[in-house]
């Protein structure tokens, strides 16, 4: 399938659309206290009379814990704290809602106690506590129980409220780099969703310790001024991700980006403990000697500017896959800016009806 046209139906999935229609409902300005709301990452709200600020997000991976519920449910901890991290906050703690099926039947019980265990590895490798939470189970009707679906919060505590780091795109010409490696795995990802999965598609790996050393990377950056801009690759991939820094900051970018074992793998594969970082020339070296010094690595992929989104694979497995089709490298993905917003802002209202 053509790549373009993947990340479009991707970034109009109801899965991973933009959730204004919901939220822009209620009142996400709380005391006048809000810094950054609800639709682009994390929530940032001020702690009055301070100079600091609480970091909140939440997450949850329905489709990997359906058929691993406790990698699901530990990469869902990793995401929701590292949501917190790249902000620049240090995630504090932990709650939860887990929502299973019939815990007296051996099937559901099972689902259960292994997302709590992954849980509660995931919160010991990163160091966070479960300040609380609550359950929902016996949610089962005649057509069967739900997926196996634990919801992530954390909390984190921003120094500078004035600070924080967005995931959006801020500067034309600033150079963007994907720290962490891509994994294979395409199960229980929203592409295989959409495209279906091959008979070797298998789920990815959560390296735990990876993932502790990627947010004390992006904490210490942060903190040192060095990042313009920081997102984390999870659902949709390398590419939803880079699509919603470009749309969010309304600038476009061009990046070439290492295919190290399938395109759709590297574009669209949610294997966990990535950053797209955006930064200023001027502070490349020292971030790349950073990354190295956490024992990550990273690649400098490309540069932010115009109003398109402009993705090369570059590779053995690119160009072969590029041979076949008798197509350029060049053409994987090249999708205007305006393109991708609206299918990002009408996915939602769309699969539920709510719009023309």
């Amino acid at each position: 399938m053509d790549p373009g046209a993947v990340l479009l139906a991707l970034m109009g999935s109801p899965n991973l659309a933009s959730r204004r229609a919901v939220y822009e409902q209620y009142d996400s300005t709380v005391q006048a206290a809000t810094v950054a709301g609800p639709g682009h990452g994390a929530a940032v709200l001020r702690v009055t009379g301070t100079s600091k600020a609480l970091v909140a997000a939440t997450d949850g991976n329905a489709g990997v814990s359906a058929a691993d519920p406790w990698l699901g449910a530990a990469m869902s901890v990793a995401e929701a704290a590292r949501n917190v991290a790249i902000t620049g906050a240090r995630p504090l703690g932990v709650t939860n809602c887990l929502n299973f099926g019939d815990p007296t039947r051996p099937e559901a019980f099972w689902q259960l106690s292994e997302a709590v265990r992954g849980l509660g590895d995931a919160c010991r490798a990163l160091g966070l506590p479960v300040t609380g939470g609550n359950v929902s189970l016996y949610n089962e009707s005649a057509s069967g129980r739900i997926q196996p679906t634990p919801q992530i919060g954390v909390v984190g505590l921003l120094d500078d409220a004035s600070h924080p780091v967005g995931p959006a795109f801020r500067g034309a010409g600033d150079v963007v780099l994907l720290v962490g490696d891509a994994g294979p795995g395409l199960a229980g990802s929203e592409y295989a969703r959409i495209a279906g999965l091959a008979p070797e598609d298998g789920l990815p790996a959560l390296d735990l310790d990876l993932e502790r050393r990627l947010q004390a990377f992006v904490l210490e950056a942060a903190a040192l001024g060095l990042l313009a801009s920081a997102q984390d690759v999870s659902g949709g991939g390398f590419a939803v991700a880079l699509a919603e820094a470009a749309i969010w900051g309304r600038l476009g970018a061009h990046v070439r980006l290492p295919v190290s074992s399938s395109p759709a793998v590297d574009l669209f594969g949610e294997s966990p403990s990535r950053l797209i970082v955006s930064a200023r020339a001027s502070n490349l070296d020292q971030l790349i000697w950073l990354a190295g010094d956490h024992g990550l690595p990273v690649a400098q992929v490309g540069t932010v500017g115009g109003d398109r989104l402009i993705v090369e694979l570059a590779g053995a497995s690119a160009t072969g896959a590029a041979e076949e089709r008798g197509s350029r490298v060049a053409d994987a993905v090249d999708v205007p800016l305006a393109d991708l917003e609206r299918a990002w802002d009408h996915g939602l209202p769309r699969a539920l009806g709510w719009s023309a």
